[in-house]
This record gives C-alpha cells, structure tokens and sequence, in this order.
C-alpha cells in the first residue's frame, strides 16, 4: 500500500492493506488494527473512536484516487463529518484485527478541468466480522491552483509549521483518557469551558508530516478531549459525532476549542456541543455523544 494513497508520510501508520472496487459506486476496503497503537489506545486499553475516523480517512483518500481518478496532486478535505460507534467494538485484543468498510458514494460530481471535485460516501464498518460503526462523509478534492487561492498562498507548510505557537502546559493527561502528556492537545484557561488548541508538531502520528494548517483529525481530536472535560468522567465513552468545517485553522494563532452541555441524563448519556473558534470566527463545530461505562443507555446519530 502506497502511503501517499493514504495521506500518510510514516508506513506505520498505514492501516488500510487492500481494497475492491465495485459496481454502482459501492467499495470495498480491507484495513488491518494493531494489537495497541502508541496514540489511539487509550487509558482503558480501549481504542479511540478516532481510529475507525481515521480509517475511515484513509479509505476515502484511497478511494478517491483510484475509483474517481482525482489526481495525486489535489488537496482533500471533509465538509461534514457524520458517525456512529460501538464502544464494546473499540476494545483491545491481544493480537491483530481486521476491518472491513463498505464505502458506497451516493454523489460525485466530475471535475470540470481545473476545478474541484465533490464527493459524499456513506460507510458502514465491521471488526472481525462484529458491527463497528458508521459514517458518512461530504469532503472535496481542490486542484493545486484553487487549493492556493482558497489559502491566500499560506500553502508553504514548513513556513506554516515554523510559524506554530509554542504549546502552552496541557490539561492533566488522564483528564482525557490519555496516559502520555504529549498525546494531550488542549492548554487550560480562566474561563469555564473553554481550552487553548496546542499543537505539538513534532508529534509522529498527529503530524507525521507538515500541514500548511491544522489537520482535521487533530481538531476532531480537540473535541473530542473538551467533551470528557465537559462530561467530567473518566468512565465515559463515545457513540456519536457530526462536525462541520467552515474554515481552514491556521498554526500561527491561537484556536479556542469551546464547550457547551446540552444533555446530561440519569441513564449516563451526554450530548456536547463543541467550537473551535480562531480570529472570532468559528472554524468547526458540532456534537459529541458519550455514554457512561456502565449504564444501559444508547445512542446513534
């Protein structure tokens, strides 16, 4: 597997390890779980539900480029981000795992020359043969000349990376399921509910290559981290997502990922809105849905 296929600089943290394409633009890909990942095991020896995002990612920019023919040098980003997780399915086993998406595209409109291409896929996920989760994703490919128009030109990402902010001092790592203080990317601040975005850029698999601005995985990561800051208990565990993305984050100043609870119910089940707001205006928001180990509540949205 070719990891520019994939969007990935590091073959280590390639996960998808084959695919079909079918007819009616209905896919199949193959990806392959480690036993434990240096960044998507959590404290629970649970993976986060950012790992099936994250194949999810990798299956689509694969996809993108061999089913729909979108050329190498085209910049991918998602629009809408939609999903819904087993949390029993994201446990750790002792070995390897396979997952297998089905990828259907239910729109694609053809690029005219020089101009970008429009997809919406739905996808639904096993885990050695056992339901996983769903997603469904509306993301557009740029052409390099668009791409640097859209950017103002900030498309130089060592330039972009050069110009990061120094990270300021992380919230307390098992605060938000995580056990290293580098895996953590939000810096408390004086107000309630609202935390500072640190990007640690020499970390491997968040940014395992320059970015001209913050990736979506580490915004979604943010919110992600903000919602069990929020939820306030160790024990609580995500079913549910919908993000959308208005604006391109950028390195040089300062992101603010803001919380708002709207649920909290005696079964242990939570609704959180999330923003990420740069230079006053909002970058990204959506909800999170988590429930609480233990209860019998459920949720899929």
């Amino acid at each position: 597997m070719s990891e520019k296929l994939v969007g990935k600089a590091d073959a280590r943290e390639v996960l998808v390890t084959d695919w079909c394409l079918g007819a009616e633009d209905r896919h199949t890909v193959s990806a392959r779980w480690p036993a434990s990942h240096p960044f998507y095991t959590q404290r629970s020896s649970r993976f986060s539900p950012l790992l099936f995002t994250e194949t999810v990612r990798q299956a689509l920019g694969l996809l993108a480029h061999t089913a729909y023919n979108v050329p190498p040098d085209y910049r991918m980003g998602w629009d809408s981000y939609r999903s819904s997780v087993d949390p029993e399915a994201l446990r750790a086993h002792s070995g390897f795992s396979d997952v297998v998406l089905t990828v259907r595209h239910r729109s694609h409109k053809a690029r005219r020359p020089g101009g970008p291409v429009r997809l919406m896929a739905e996808v639904d996920a096993v885990r050695d043969g056992a339901y996983l989760g769903t997603a469904e994703i509306h993301y557009t490919a740029f052409p390099p000349a668009l791409y640097d128009r859209l950017r103002g030109g900030r498309t130089d990402s060592r330039t972009a990376f050069a110009e990061a902010l120094r990270p300021e001092a992380p919230v307390p790592a098992h605060l938000v399921h995580r056990v290293r203080t580098g895996d953590v990317v939000l810096s408390p601040t004086p107000e309630e509910n609202i935390w500072q975005l640190r990007t640690e850029t020499s970390h491997r698999v968040l940014f395992d290559h320059p970015h001209d601005h913050v990736p979506g995985m580490v915004l979604l990561e943010a919110a992600h981290q903000a919602s069990l800051l929020t939820v306030g208990s160790g024990e609580a565990q995500f079913t549910g997502a919908r993000f959308d993305f208005r604006r391109y984050v950028e390195f040089g100043r300062p992101c603010w990922i803001e919380t708002i609870p709207l649920l909290s119910d005696p079964r242990g089940l939570n609704l959180t809105r999330v923003t990420g707001v740069q230079d006053g205006e909002e970058a990204f928001s959506g909800t999170l849905t988590t429930v609480v180990r233990g209860s019998r509540a459920r949720s899929s949205i």
